[in-house]
């Protein structure tokens, strides 16, 4: 039987979608099965009473710059970039959605619909590759490549079983001590950050011998 590994990520984490582009090898290359949860991840962290990005300054600085330069745009762009070609993978700054908040929710309908990896890696091209600025038509649209009927994820979004769900996401987070996104949990082990891959690759390698 092989080991879930619940994926914990956020639409307009940057580093969620790298993260995501490495999960088919990662499923591959271990055997493991990847659950995909998505989330509004700002709201896990107000929840938790730690946000780095909860408010920016006079000079553009997140309020976790204050703490750690990580938390600056220059590095972060810097590293993104780095990262982006170390997996061979196409990166672009994303456009801001219509309603990101919205965007979530229809990717968790497409979980509750059981084609989430489809739909979310629909979305996260369109924001990181096409640099689209999401709308209700472009959810829609994706829900016909990860064939799903945009009206029933429409009627889940609409009818506040997706909100019902995301809630039970963030909730399952919380209780597994996620206190940010990416992060990977095998059983009761974290692993957070697109970074930790290798980490992870490693535990389950050895977890599976």
């Amino acid at each position: 039987m092989s080991v879930e590994v619940k994926f914990f990520f956020g639409l307009r984490s940057r580093y969620s979608y790298l993260a995501s582009t490495q999960i088919a090898e990662l499923e591959r290359d271990t055997g493991c099965r990847v659950t995909w949860l998505p989330m509004v991840s700002s709201e896990l962290m107000q929840r938790r009473g730690q946000n780095p990005f909860a408010a920016r300054g006079d000079d553009g600085k997140w309020s976790g710059a204050n703490v750690s330069e990580q938390y600056t745009e220059q590095y972060r762009r810097t590293d993104l970039a780095r990262r982006a070609a170390l997996y061979g993978v196409p990166y672009n700054e994303p456009a801001m959605p219509a309603d990101p908040r919205r965007c979530t929710l229809h990717c968790v309908a497409a979980e509750i619909q059981g084609a989430v990896a489809a739909y979310c890696r629909a979305m996260f091209n369109a924001l990181y590759i096409d640099g689209l600025a999401v709308t209700e038509d472009d959810c829609a649209t994706f829900a016909v490549k990860a064939g799903l009927k945009p009206e029933v994820l429409r009627q889940t979004v609409d009818s506040g079983a997706a909100e019902t769900r995301h809630n039970e996401i963030i909730a399952q987070a919380l209780d597994l001590n996620v206190f940010g996104v990416p992060t990977f949990v095998v059983g009761q082990e974290l692993f957070w950050g697109n970074d930790r891959l290798a980490l992870l690759r490693r535990h389950l390698k050895q977890s599976t011998c």
